[in-house]
């Protein structure tokens, strides 16, 4: 029922945005969307108000005469004349109240709370969460959402909340965070999760197809993903056996900003990832009508077209609404691979009373591919092919197909000046269908062949419902604030209409047989070869179904034992549940399969856990001026591994670990700049690998089919692991209990952003990151780093500059960057020729003696960027973006000798035309 009133007024919101009467033209409105072109110096803010009010033509009254003698920042950029007054008022203690043509400056009483329809920017109290300090940098567009950064023409943020549920300024988050606004996405054409991950600080992509990345942080991959804060979403990990999980290809058309988050976090996202985590935050309706238009047009067939509707409904404009509609059609700079997109993203927002705000909506994103899978092989001993960077193995019948759907509700209740309680939940579907072959295989250097072709199919499913409840506060106690945050998370995943079907058999078209796969020429390939027609579909044979449920509740105290000194630390519980049945189909005849399609074997695993964190985690954090602090943390590294046996059929102690962080954290005035330097140390001990010493093939005498065992220390053969125990059914046989062996991951982070001078923005970061893998169990490859083709150094720089002067100079402006990486190597064996299966579905081992060793290194590289803008007018803004001006040739992704290397994208443009009303 909900869901069905949620679509409907959805639907009644697009209808009523593309009507001229919905935009609320009135005089309110158009005030708030023209703009002007501001260049005021910092200096009195009597000064500046005089010319703030010449520029735009409005009147301003002095509530307190006082304050004309205060310092103001200054403002620059072209804005509207609201925007501007807030920078002008940032980081004092005034604020203002608009009335029609005509602004009275008032001192800031945090104890008084200011009702009705006059606006007023940065009356939140300042002592709760130090949301104040977002004033002139957050939500001066007209956005309920303090974090906002939409309009703001800035590269980092006055407040977020990531690492806490209350907004708070970046530096008094006591660990590494970093913000892409609004600004940023637009000004670097960010249209994607993997846009916004590449351009991340001290995060490196790994591109295992044309859609989907992989993203590393300190070493470790990164797969926590919220959206507005609320519970983590399961997302799909293909080095989890049997993974469920939602593919993240999500369109940033949706989304204000992003945070981030580096290390370990588990007390808001539970168990401890020690690799970082993400939170998308959605774009939100505006105070007042506007529509915003864009188009870009970019190298290789890339087109994409967005708008973007807000207005004021109904009920005096306490009801918003929100619509945006995206459509991408786009080709890459290898052959024949490309990918058509449609989205739709809506919400409504009602302030039912000046406390107490819901908001509800939904999105819908059709995306239809034809990927490339398995990227470029290399020569045996890993040297270089040197193919051509158009070079792609797409066949013709390659298709991968998503629908991915999403409703979500959000209630923010003021339940007094200090207190708060919000409430997050979200519905996620996705299916997806995919058919496609790829290539693999090292390159003999003699005969120039090994790799061939294969084939697979996929269906793919899963739905998600995500919640999180959280009260925080704050309260005094001896003379100073206290701040507290109580809360639980629950999140729900259903694997749904997962299907493997059997090997895909290709067509000889002389001999007319079929073949598990077809030799191929990389140096001459041809996607028309007739070996290469779409295969018949293939019988079904495994399917999966299940999930996993996880509940948790969380404290997070944070107390001021002196003015300068500040402590937090935090516990939680978690609940954590996974089942998974799963059912294999006879796809040829055999003992036990006298027909194709019938039932040949399930299995059902479960398993219900839970745990505490102890010792909790902690912070310390000393204001060393009003503006520069000092902090060190502790952070739990803990997950849970019962669900897994040793050889001695010993159920596994969890994955244990320390994330450990110093640093110093400096903003500017009113939080436009922030810097920061951090220092960490991570180490995780007690992780599960699998015991490949356990494993057997047992092959069948009749059928020659390989079944693969694992047998435990007393004999007992175990088919595919899978160990029925009591209630719960574990899998063996893992190794996790050598005291020797660990993880270690160490590193420094670097990160400038926001306003170095009045035109000048800034995002500069810099990361090394030293990982390896100790003690004796490792082996040969003790020593070795967790992720040889991840960089130690990493640099990233991008920086806006908007010209003034007279005239056309004045509507100018240029932007540049560049991502340089150190030099990164691969090793490791790889299979260079295989025995054939004897049947469908047998495994294939490796011939003896064919196992080769690789190794190749990956040369540090450097891509730049540049971009120019012009203003048009006051409503639209044209832009030309350089991509790799250099024409860097690169791997972005290393693979192995048989494959996975992936080219860096060659030098590209794109033009773009914005339009805002």
């Amino acid at each position: 029922m909900t869901k069905n009133i949620i679509l409907l007024a959805l639907a009644a919101l697009a209808g009523t945005v593309q009507t001229p009467h919905a935009l609320a033209q009135t005089a309110d409105s158009q005030r708030a969307t023209q703009t002007f072109a501001f260049d005021i110096p910092s200096g009195k803010l009597s000064k500046a108000l005089n010319a703030w009010a010449e520029i735009c033509g409005y009147q301003f009254a002095w509530s307190d005469p006082q304050g004309a003698a205060v310092e103001s920042p200054g403002v620059s950029g072209r804005m509207s004349a609201e925007a501007a007054l807030t920078a002008l008022v940032s980081g004092t203690d005034l604020t203002f109240a608009m009335s029609d043509r005509t602004a009275t400056i008032l001192r800031r009483d945090s104890k008084q709370r200011m009702l009705g329809p006059v606006r007023v920017e940065g009356a939140t109290d300042d002592s709760f969460g130090r949301r104040g300090q977002a004033a002139g940098v957050n939500g001066i567009n007209g956005s309920r959402d303090i974090t906002a950064t939409e309009g703001t023409g800035s590269y980092t943020s006055g407040a977020l909340t990531i690492g806490s549920k209350s907004p708070q300024a970046l530096k008094d988050v006591p660990q590494s965070v970093s913000v892409i606004t609004a600004e940023r996405m637009a000004d670097q054409n960010m249209r994607d999760f993997n846009d916004v991950m590449r351009y991340t600080p001290g995060v490196t992509t790994v591109q295992t197809n044309s859609l989907i990345s992989e993203f590393y942080s300190r070493g470790y991959k990164l797969t926590t993903i919220q959206i507005d804060g609320s519970a983590p979403l399961v997302t799909q990990d293909k080095d989890v056996a049997n993974t469920t999980g939602y593919f993240p290809l999500i369109d940033m058309s949706m989304y204000d900003h992003v945070e981030i988050l580096r290390g370990a976090a588990g007390l808001f996202n539970g168990y401890g990832d020690p690799s970082g985590t993400v939170n998308l935050v959605r774009k939100r309706p505006l105070e007042h009508g506007q529509v915003a238009i864009e188009g870009t047009v970019g190298s290789w067939k890339n087109y994409r077209a967005s708008v973007d509707v807000s207005a004021p409904l109904a009920l005096d404009n306490k009801l918003r609404g929100r619509a945006v509609m995206t459509y991408q059609d786009n080709e890459y700079f290898y052959d024949d691979a490309s990918d058509n997109k449609t989205l739709f993203y809506g919400i409504l927002e009602y302030a039912i009373t000046p406390s107490l705000n819901l908001s509800a909506g939904t999105s819908y994103t059709r995306q239809d591919s034809v990927p490339w899978w398995g990227g470029l092989p290399r020569y045996e001993n890993g040297d270089d092919l040197h193919l051509p960077r158009n070079t792609s193995f797409v066949l013709p019948f390659n298709r991968w197909d998503f629908d991915t759907t999403e409703l979500f509700t959000k209630l923010e209740y003021d339940l007094t000046r200090n207190w708060s309680l919000k409430v997050n939940a979200a519905q996620l579907e996705q299916r997806s269908d995919y058919k496609g072959g790829f290539f693999n295989g090292a390159v003999n250097p003699a005969s120039l062949t090994g790799p061939v072709a294969k084939a697979s199919q996929y269906e793919y499913g899963s739905d998600q419902m995500t919640a999180d409840a959280a009260v925080s506060g704050s309260f005094e106690i001896f003379g100073q604030q206290q701040q507290i945050v109580i809360g639980a998370q629950y999140a729900r995943e259903n694997r749904t209409d997962q299907m493997l079907y059997a090997n895909i058999w290709f067509r000889d078209p002389l001999s007319s047989t079929t073949v598990s796969s077809a030799s191929v020429n990389v140096f001459d390939f041809n996607p028309r070869d007739p070996r290469f027609l779409e295969p018949a579909g293939a019988p079904p044979e495994t399917a999966n179904q299940g999930g996993q449920t996880q509940m948790g509740a969380y404290m997070n105290l944070s107390t001021t034992m002196f003015d300068r000194l500040h402590v937090k630390t935090g516990i939680r519980y978690s609940n954590y549940k996974s089942r998974i049945a799963s059912t294999q189909y006879c796809t040829y005849i055999t003992t036990g399969c006298t027909r194709i399609g019938d039932v040949r074997s399930s299995s059902f695993s479960y398993y219900d856990g839970d745990d505490f964190t102890w010792p909790p985690n902690y912070s310390l954090s000393y204001d060393i001026t009003p503006t520069l602090s000092a902090y060190g943390s502790y952070a739990d590294v803990y997950v849970s591994q019962a669900s897994k046996l040793d050889r001695d059929l010993k159920t596994l102690a969890p994955t244990t670990g320390a994330n450990i962080e110093a640093g110093l954290k400096w903003e500017a005035v009113g939080g436009r700049l922030n810097a920061s330097i951090g220092v960490y140390r991570m180490e995780r001990r007690n992780f599960a690998i699998l015991d490949l010493g356990a494993q057997v093939y047992i092959t069948d005498p009749v059928t020659g089919r390989s079944t693969l065992y694992y047998q435990a220390n007393n004999g007992t053969l175990i088919l595919g692991g899978a160990v029925n125990n009591g209630a719960e059914r574990q899998s063996c046989c893992y190794l996790a209990d050598d005291p020797t062996r660990y993880e270690l991951s160490r590193g420094v982070d670097l990160e400038l952003g926001g306003q170095l001078l009045p035109r000048w923005e800034i995002s500069a970061s810099y990361a090394w990151n030293e990982n390896k893998r100790g003690g004796k169990g490792y082996g040969t490859s003790e020593g070795w780093p967790l992720e040889t083709r991840q960089p130690e150094h990493i640099f990233k720089l991008w920086t806006d500059y908007r010209f003034s002067g007279p005239g056309w100079l004045s509507r100018l402006g240029v932007s540049g960057g560049v991502q340089a990486m150190s030099a990164a190597y691969v090793r490791g064996t790889a299979c260079v020729e295989f025995a054939p299966p004897a049947q469908d579905g047998a495994p294939a081992l490796c011939l003896p003696g064919r196992k080769v060793q690789f190794d190749y290194t990956q040369d540090a590289y450097a891509v730049w960027e540049l971009k120019a803008d012009y203003e048009v007018n006051e409503r639209w803004t044209v832009a030309l973006n350089a991509v790799n001006l250099t024409d860097q040739r690169y791997y972005q992704t290393t693979g192995t000798s048989t494959g996975g290397n992936m080219y860096g994208v060659p030098r590209n443009y794109t033009l773009s035309l914005r339009g805002k009303f």
